[in-house]
């Protein structure tokens, strides 16, 4: 009986041991979630900035293509 009841103590040792590495891993993956989170919030803001400065340059290129053939037509 000895034996059972020191076995019944490891065991359940270990099934708090089990749990407690449990709580810690669900724990670190909530804390991965929120970086990644906001990895993804600062990736759109970037984007939205990136795509605001492409469509900036592409309308001052065109303006100077329209500069320049304008130019163009008058010397000629």
């Amino acid at each position: 009986m000895e034996n059972d009841s020191e076995f019944e103590q490891q065991f359940t040792k270990l099934l708090k041991d089990a749990a407690k590495g449990l709580e810690d891993l669900q724990s670190q993956f909530e804390d991965m979630d929120r970086n990644l989170q906001t990895v993804h919030s600062l990736g759109k803001q970037v984007y939205e900035s990136s795509h605001l400065w492409h469509e900036f340059n592409k309308a001052i290129d065109n303006n100077r293509m329209f500069v320049s053939d304008n130019e163009v037509h008058r010397e000629q």
